[in-house]
């Protein structure tokens, strides 16, 4: 019996870690107002080519999922930043930031990075790691309203103990971006 209470202690303890969340909010932001809102191309800090992009459709599914804002769609934003002659997202000043806010007609513009975009080999098992850091900027005064970097792993003890439960870098990274737009 005390054996049994050990490896349920243990396996209680396990399964509580998991990666924090580490966000920001403006206190006198009030995002009532913000109606409309751009995505930006992400940084992409990772050894995947088109990590950036998946999660930015991902975060875009996501943000419309929420029904809170109404989402430019990304053909128009990649235009609007083509014809601004903007080539990366480090490109973007704050002067340039309130152009694109004016093209689009939005009040906030979402941006960031992805940190990491990888699976990772733990014995027999894969396990889905995705990392990002987002930031949501007001269009007038190019402030930052909010911002979140955190990570999410796809699988946890059980996963890591037993093999059940793995998922996809595209699961985890809905997961992920849920949960960062839960705090928004």
């Amino acid at each position: 019996m005390k054996k049994i209470i050990i490896v349920l202690m243990a396996l209680s303890l396990l399964l509580s870690c998991g990666p924090s969340l580490r966000y920001y909010t403006n206190p006198a932001a009030d995002i009532s107002y913000i109606k409309r809102v751009a995505i930006l191309p992400l940084h992409n800090f990772t050894r995947a080519d088109l990590a950036h992009e998946k999660i930015r459709d991902i975060l875009e599914t996501e943000l419309l999922q929420l029904e809170v804002f109404e989402v430019v769609d990304r053909g128009a934003v990649d235009a609007v930043l083509r014809e601004l002659r903007i080539t990366s997202p480090s490109d973007i000043s704050p002067s340039i930031l309130k152009k694109i806010s004016q093209e689009l007609n939005v009040q906030a513009i979402l941006t960031g990075a992805v940190d990491e975009y990888q699976t990772e080999r733990s014995g027999n098992i894969s396990l889905a790691f995705v990392a990002v850091s987002l930031k949501l900027i007001d269009s007038k005064s190019a402030k930052v309203i909010w911002q979140i970097t955190t990570s999410e792993k796809g699988g946890g003890a059980l996963t890591r103990l037993f093999g059940v439960g793995e998922k996809s870098l595209v699961e985890v990274g809905h997961i992920l971006i849920r949960k960062c737009l839960e705090t928004l």
